[in-house]
């Protein structure tokens, strides 16, 4: 989810490695990674045991192909190896409430791009018009022109601030 949806609070600075276990890496840039608070939270200070580092393992995007553990299905994260079932469940990131929450913002965002297509449209229909009208039609039109201009730009606005750009 965009930091805008959550809202910056809802954000964490991860530890990859706890730094319990880490110690030198606390401070280290590969070391950090921007998280949910809540997921953040569930992850806590854990570690795999050696035995465990290839099955009960986090996905790290530095340090791994996420596609090859994880993939989004809509608003539910689909696991693709042991450790994406195990980080599924660790992190519970298939609760509902947050399966909602991931599926009303890919219903929103479609629904925005798809008011912005038909707004873009009615430009496109205007400009034609204004081709061909009379002087009193023309003025008209360049202001409903105007108005669907300023509607795209909110349009566009709204998009952006779910990380979404043309």
């Amino acid at each position: 989810m965009p930091d805008r949806i959550k809202g910056v609070d809802s954000f964490d600075v991860d530890h990859y490695k706890p730094k319990r276990l880490f110690p030198t890496e606390e401070f280290s840039y590969s070391n950090l990674f921007w998280a949910c608070r809540a997921c953040n939270g569930r992850k806590g200070g854990y570690w795999p045991d050696p035995g465990e580092l290839n099955i009960k393992f986090i996905p790290n995007p530095c340090d791994h192909r996420m596609f090859d553990h994880l993939k989004y299905d809509k608003g539910a994260v689909i696991a693709k190896s042991k450790a994406g079932e195990w980080t599924v469940d660790h992190l519970d990131l298939n609760s509902q409430v947050v399966v909602d929450q991931r599926n009303a913002t890919i219903d929103a965002i479609a629904r925005l791009e798809k008011d912005l297509r038909r707004t873009r449209r009615g430009v496109d229909q205007l400009d034609a018009l204004v081709a061909v009208g009379d002087p009193a039609a023309k003025a008209s039109n360049l202001e409903k022109r105007r108005r669907l201009e300023a509607t795209i730009a909110r349009l566009e606005g709204f998009l952006r601030s779910f990380g979404v750009s043309d």
